[in-house]
């Protein structure tokens, strides 16, 4: 995959790089021994600075992205989901009649809010068919793929345009933004909507949250970016939340299709903070990896065994983008799948949650979400009253390690 030269939002201006982290792994390639060899690629970060916008530069190939697993599962945040369905369908000209779509799999739940509230013109893309995915296993990452112009006019041959067209949580994926929005555009009827979803990757750069980062995100957007992002792709942007949530927020976009907008004038302070807040982001890296790396050596010499509970990307990030594969003794999943195997990168075996206090681990690191932190600490007693000690990789998390 070549470097990305110019921005892939507004197309005005090459990146400035913010930071190069260096050959990283697919973080859901587990490796079936440890001697296993990993697909490697360079992960590089940078900003344009014409609109703000951050994004990979060194993007690794679509190929190599796709699942090797049936059983990997991506779950988006939903508890706002019936409070945007019930937005949409009072929006102007919409009616129990309106053509509903959904783009991939992400949009099932919010389809099937709209059936229940008699909204019976509801489809889904089918991507074999429709969207021409032959993988044996299909991944937002083909489908990003495969949703373009031709793809679209398919859509249309067999279903008509379209009233309302969702994408949640994909667009950050596109390797080609600008593709994946004009074949947005180009389903919808003259007075039909766009909604887009994504993560809010603000709170994240504030906070120096580099678990935030992931070999499959290719868009990192800020409230201000993303706000931008329409005007620069012939949206008018009509509303605009963000929903906030545990560890990561979402950010909600409602448009309308408007080819003679014009691009967004961007206030010089509004960019300068974008600058500002990217570069502390990229600046503070090497500092918060050297005292990771510091504590987690100092605390397997001087007290035992250091593990992580949760073998997800967020784990994968963890050890691989803060080198410390020779601080940690194992990983640890209850998911039945995962026995066996390894992880990507560093080798290390993921075994059951019962091997934190079987195996004396004197520091669980957790790395799921924050709403299964007290969960999991609940059903591990036995660990804390052997002496072990329950720690976070967010920032936000009262067991954060605060390093």
């Amino acid at each position: 995959m070549a470097k990305i030269k110019n921005c892939s939002v507004c197309r005005k201006k090459q990146i400035a790089e913010l930071i190069d982290f260096g050959e990283q792994v697919v973080c859901h390639h587990f490796l079936k021994s440890p001697q296993d060899k990993d697909y490697r690629h360079n992960l590089a970060l940078g900003q344009c600075r014409a609109c703000g916008t951050v994004q990979l530069t060194d993007r690794m190939p679509v190929k190599e992205l796709k699942p090797r697993y049936d059983w990997l599962k991506c779950s988006e945040p939903e508890a706002h989901l019936d409070r945007l369905v019930e937005k949409i369908s009072q929006l102007p000209g919409i009616t129990k009649d309106s053509k509903i779509c959904g783009i991939s799999f992400k949009d099932d739940s919010t389809l099937d809010r709209f059936n229940k509230l008699g909204f019976k013109n509801t489809w889904r893309a089918d991507p074999r068919n429709e969207l021409e995915v032959s993988d044996p296993i299909i991944g937002f990452q083909s489908i990003q793929e495969n949703f373009n112009s031709k793809s679209a006019q398919r859509l249309i041959d067999n279903h008509g345009k379209v009233d309302i067209l969702i994408a949640r949580h994909i667009i950050e994926h596109a390797y080609d933004f600008r593709q994946f929005v004009e074949s947005s555009k180009q389903m919808v009827s003259s007075d039909g909507y766009i909604i887009f979803e994504i993560p809010d990757c603000q709170r994240a750069f504030d906070k120096c949250d580099y678990m935030t980062l992931w070999e499959e995100h290719t868009i990192y957007f800020t409230g201000e970016t993303f706000r931008n992002c329409f005007g620069f792709t012939g949206l008018s942007l009509i509303h605009f939340e963000n929903v906030a949530y545990s560890v990561e927020d979402s950010y909600v976009g409602i448009a309308k299709v408007n080819i003679s907008v014009n691009d967004p004038v961007l206030r010089e302070d509004n960019l300068n903070r974008e600058i500002f807040r990217a570069e502390k982001f990229a600046d503070e890296y090497d500092n918060k990896k050297n005292r990771i790396k510091q504590f987690l050596a100092d605390y397997g010499q001087k007290k035992g065994k250091v593990v992580l509970f949760g073998g997800g990307h967020m784990s994968c990030t963890f050890l691989n983008l803060f080198e410390l594969k020779d601080c940690v003794d194992f990983v640890v999943d209850d998911n039945p799948n995962m026995r066996g195997l390894f992880m990507p990168g560093s080798g290390l075996p993921i075994l059951e949650s019962k091997a934190i206090y079987e195996q004396d681990a004197k520091l669980c690191i957790l790395t799921l979400s924050l709403a299964s932190e007290e969960k999991v600490i609940q059903n591990n007693k036995r660990f804390l009253e052997k002496g072990g000690t329950f720690v976070s990789v967010f920032p936000g998390s009262k067991w954060a390690m605060n390093i």
